[in-house]
């Protein structure tokens, strides 16, 4: 050591904890408590708890089996009964578990239970996913579920039980958010979901107060899946990229906070702000979350204040405010329609 000279390093190397968007959770509501488990990360078939439901180990089956898939799911077997259960319904126990385990981003249940469906649509955090089977006859029953509301809830229903939830599941996790669409997928140990063509109609078109239906659809010799939407008609690849957009941006700045000083409220500590959003920005032009014109300029326009703009009484309070973008969305081709003419 020098008495005269002092260096001091600081470790701005540990990054900011990230929020998943390829993890799923299984919940499996048991029906006696010595079949409960506690949350297990499971990351292939023989690791599936022994005691989970019928229904779970299928489900989880068809997670680990697609191609791609994600790799890993987690589950929980809990006891749900209204009178002597660990929870009273599925509310509670995703309550419960929530509180020790939100390492996760898509929520898969093992019921097919209209009540248990609806509870875990209705719970479902606006920045987590849920996906469902509902196993029903045909439309008629489908549409009485009410799941019309919901921007994070994917419905693929089947006449018998094929665990499409997870496995839909599993091969989107392997993509990137945003960059691949939840059509036109074909899924490992999934056939056609069963129904009419008049019910695949109403599912993909449904009236006022009905939910939107992704039906897996055999055409051509192959089944795949469609049409990709949330309940309330969003597509649930805008969906996940939506979420992974607003997290990373989050994260980003935060990232910018913890290992700053401080950001002074100047414009050049501004445009340090505007730069981590951009990151983002551009990060979701590479995965086609965000769409570019024909000379490949990323469609996107930040508006970012300077400091003259901002009220005294807000700088005062340390508050960056109107950090505003806007952006045109890639999407994706799920119809063509072709005209053609033939002369001789």
């Amino acid at each position: 050591m020098s008495r005269f000279i002092e260096v001091n390093i600081t470790d701005q190397t540990k990054p900011v904890s990230q929020a998943g968007f390829g993890t799923a959770f299984l919940l499996d509501p048991v029906t006696d408590v010595t079949n409960e488990y506690s949350y297990t990360e499971v990351r292939n078939i023989d690791e599936i708890p022994t005691e989970a439901s019928q229904l779970a180990q299928d489900m989880a089956n068809a997670y680990l089996s697609q191609s791609p898939t994600a790799g890993v799911i987690n589950m929980q077997g809990i006891y749900v009964d209204s009178v002597e259960g660990t929870a009273e319904n599925v509310v509670e126990a995703l309550n419960t578990i929530y509180e020790e385990n939100d390492d996760w981003y898509g929520l898969l249940i093992a019921s097919r239970t209209q009540a248990d469906i609806e509870d875990a649509a209705g719970w479902i955090p606006a920045n987590k996913l849920f996906i469902t089977q509902p196993v029903e006859v045909d439309f008629t029953a489908l549409s009485a579920y009410g799941l019309a509301e919901f921007n994070n809830t994917g419905i693929f229903p089947s006449v018998t039980e094929q665990a499409i939830d997870a496995a839909i599941m599993a091969r989107m996790f392997a993509t990137d958010p945003g960059s691949a669409t939840w059509k036109w997928k074909t899924l490992n140990g999934v056939t056609s979901s069963g129904y009419s063509n008049a019910d695949v109609s109403s599912m993909l078109s449904p009236g006022e107060g009905e939910p939107f239906m992704n039906p897996v659809i055999y055409e051509k010799g192959i089944y795949y899946t469609a049409e990709g939407k949330t309940g309330d008609g969003s597509f649930l690849d805008i969906t996940r990229a939506i979420d992974w957009m607003e997290a990373r941006m989050t994260e980003n700045i935060f990232n910018l906070m913890i290992n700053s000083n401080k950001i002074p409220y100047t414009d050049d500590g501004i445009a340090m702000v505007a730069a981590k959003l951009e990151e983002i920005l551009r990060l979701a032009v590479d995965r086609d979350v965000i769409a570019v014109d024909t000379e490949g300029v990323p469609l996107y326009e930040m508006d970012i204040p300077s400091r003259t703009d901002i009220p005294t009484n807000t700088r005062a309070n340390r508050i960056l405010p109107d950090m505003d973008f806007e952006a045109t969305v890639a999407g994706a081709v799920h119809s063509v329609d072709v005209a053609g003419v033939l002369k001789v």
